[in-house]
């Protein structure tokens, strides 16, 4: 009989123990504060703490060393009225939560998809971003079509408004769709956006393209609008008007596509034609358009862009 006792009462300790635990949870208003460290700043100086080995009597002796639970950060020492003396780790539930993590959207560029922008992606939610990677279709609709319905019907889905910053990061022609996007609306909770190698004053390439009947016929709306004539999409948009950092490469890989374009380019976009006016903070890197946001000098540097506001120069 006494062997079969023995797991009972074991058992019936274990689910004592465990509703003391649960008592201990979650300090009422009125807690013993064991900690003063654990003090909010902002009751500095008007809250009295009790010692961590207060007992009964010290505490009914010194009822002024009360401190009410808004006063406390979470993880706060506290104990328990109902146990004097009973030192508990808890965090309390009326503890205001902690603010929303920033969120960055990332757009890939012309003819691409989300998948290029996985390794940004990555980078950034280890950082601690909420990332948006978004897909959308670059080669069915007019810059403006995605700008002024897509985006912002894709935006909705992911309550981008609950994001206590909302940043962007882009690739060369979703460079061109976020400017387009936020001249129509600003979020009021707009951070920065980061462009790679955006077409900012169009691509000498999409002009020779488009100029060729035969070239023309295999073109979509987009790239027809990415030329550097004065009523394309890019020349009509004007100076930024938000905190903007561009990262530009001066390396590349294709000869054949860096025989159209003057100057300086990654294959794709002329280092001159990336810069923007009323941009913050402009950087040239020695790395190609299509891998340029792949590489980790280029991650390093948004992030310190997303962060501060500034590129690491030098």
């Amino acid at each position: 009989m006494s062997l079969l006792l023995c797991p009972i009462l074991i058992l019936l300790c274990l689910a004592a123990a465990s509703l003391v635990a649960a008592e201990n949870i979650a300090a009422p208003y009125g807690a013993r504060v064991c900690d003063p460290q654990q003090l909010n700043p902002a009751a500095a100086g008007t809250i009295t703490t009790a010692p961590e080995n207060a007992d009964s009597t010290y505490l009914r002796r010194n009822p002024s060393h009360r401190a009410p639970a808004d006063h406390l950060v979470p993880g706060a020492r506290v104990c328990d009225p109902q146990h004097p003396g009973l030192a508990t780790a808890a965090v309390l539930a009326n503890t205001p939560a902690s603010p929303p993590p920033e969120c960055v959207i990332l757009l890939h560029g012309l003819s691409r998809t989300s998948a290029s922008m996985k390794r940004l992606q990555w980078f950034l939610q280890k950082q601690g971003y909420r990332v948006v990677n978004l897909s959308y279709p670059s080669t069915k609709q007019t810059i403006e079509q995605l700008a002024d319905e897509w985006l912002p019907e894709n935006l909705a889905l992911h309550d981008i408004a609950s994001a206590s910053k909302l940043h962007f990061v882009t690739h060369s022609m979703g460079g061109i769709l976020v400017r387009q996007y936020l001249s129509r609306r600003v979020p009021p909770n707009l951070g920065r956006v980061v462009m790679l190698a955006p077409p900012n004053h169009g691509s000498e390439i999409m002009d020779s393209l488009r100029r060729h009947c035969v070239t023309r016929w295999f073109l979509s709306p987009a790239h027809l609008e990415l030329g550097t004539s004065v009523g394309d999409v890019p020349q009509k948009l004007g100076p930024v008007q938000f905190d903007c950092g561009v990262i530009a490469g001066d390396t590349s890989l294709n000869p054949l596509l860096s025989w159209f374009l003057p100057g300086p380019n990654d294959g794709k976009v002329t280092v001159a034609s990336a810069k923007v006016d009323g941009m913050a903070e402009f950087l040239v890197v020695h790395h190609s358009h299509t891998w340029l946001m792949w590489r980790k000098d280029v991650l390093i540097q948004t992030l310190k862009f997303l962060q501060s506001g500034r590129f690491a120069h030098g």
